[in-house]
């Protein structure tokens, strides 16, 4: 078992579309070599941290958009959500495919994790 802090924020809170998501950016052992070097970001259901505990999708793991251009400036995940094995699911690091130049992305599905939230907190924007 694990624990994370997850994100609210004030201004998705207010839009219908994301008002019932919590943010959790985390790292783990595949950054900078599998996955994105500056972590990786799941969006969870506030309905489901209810009881403290939840199981987790990390096949739903995404890269921060300033995985893909210097445009953008993301938030870094704290220590705390720092997992000290890897998560081979999810998006992978961006490279550019040697037949076709397509890029390409995504690792192997895994099995969902059990994670307890250690606390929601609450991002003033």
């Amino acid at each position: 078992m694990h624990q994370l802090i997850a994100y609210e924020s004030p201004l998705a809170s207010r839009n219908p579309f994301t008002k019932d998501r919590l943010f959790m950016p985390f790292w783990d052992d595949t950054n900078g070599f599998e996955s994105y070097g500056g972590g990786r970001y799941l969006e969870i259901s506030r309905k489901a941290v209810d009881a403290r505990s939840l199981t987790l999708d990390f096949n739903k793991a995404y890269n921060p958009w300033c995985a893909y251009s210097d445009e953008y400036s993301c938030p870094i995940p704290p220590p705390e959500n720092r997992l000290a094995f890897s998560v081979l699911a999810g998006e992978a690091a961006f490279t550019v495919g040697a037949k076709d130049g397509r890029p390409t992305d995504g690792l192997a599905p895994a099995e969902p994790s059990t994670i307890e939230l250690l606390r929601a907190a609450t991002v003033h924007e």
